[in-house]
């Protein structure tokens, strides 16, 4: 969450100075990162952005004990883990291809014998397959009022096994509002909308991708695409 300035193993402390290199023990990286560095940049009553109740401040929610430094390393007013075998946390995780994150998996389930882990990580994976980005070009960047332009929005994502484009329909819109119906994607995952009848000014055209009923990708807007009408008569 900082920048590491060379020779540094952790970011900077409040005042500047840097933590060194790292320790050789762990007892010391435990001191140094847990109460040194923690300690230097923990919120206090003055820093803090949140209210507290009368009585209360930021230490009543401040467990300096935690994390244990010697396993095991419990939460108070906690239940404890209780983690389960590999070959078990494997099963949970079978759904997963990506080898990091099947690794990662395996590795959170098995520690904490949550498998609803798995199911993140099964949706992390979901996601990930089905990103997409609609980007928008123009055939002119400035026209004259009653002059044709073209756009074009362009939609691209990578579901691992399929080369095929992104089907769906696109939603041209016009300073912030829809214009026309929706256009449906062509084999190249392409929609165009043609027109001349943007009055004079700096217009915002966007895009927005809505994938086919079943599609594993997902929806995404393009940034606004900006475009000049100018009145020759002007």
């Amino acid at each position: 969450m900082g920048s590491l300035v060379p020779g540094s193993w952790l970011p900077a402390l409040p005042n500047g100075s840097s933590m060194g290199p790292m320790p050789a023990t762990l007892h010391q990286r435990y001191l140094d990162l847990y109460q040194k560095f923690g300690d230097a940049w923990r919120v206090s009553n003055k820093t803090s952005l949140f209210d507290y109740a009368a009585g209360t401040s930021t230490a009543t929610f401040t467990i300096a004990s935690w994390p244990n430094e010697n396993l095991p390393c419990t939460v108070p007013e906690a239940p404890v883990v209780k983690p389960i075998e590999r070959n078990v946390a494997e099963r949970f995780c079978r759904a997963i291809t990506d080898e990091k994150m099947k690794s990662d998996c395996i590795f959170d389930v098995a520690v904490t014998g949550e498998p609803g882990f798995a199911k993140t990580y099964e949706i992390t994976q979901r996601i990930r397959r089905g990103l997409t980005t609609t980007s928008i070009i123009n055939d002119k960047n400035s026209t004259q009022i009653g002059e044709p332009v073209t756009f074009i929005a362009a939609v691209d994502g990578k579901v691992s096994g399929d080369r095929r484009a992104p089907a769906g329909i696109v939603q041209f819109t016009l300073d912030g509002e829809r214009v026309g119906k929706p256009v449906k994607l062509d084999a190249n995952g392409q929609a165009t909308w043609k027109t001349s009848t943007l009055r004079p000014g700096k217009h915002q055209v966007a895009a927005s991708y809505m994938p086919g009923k079943g599609s594993m990708y997902l929806a995404s807007t393009s940034v606004g695409k900006l475009h000049s009408v100018t009145d020759a008569k002007q």
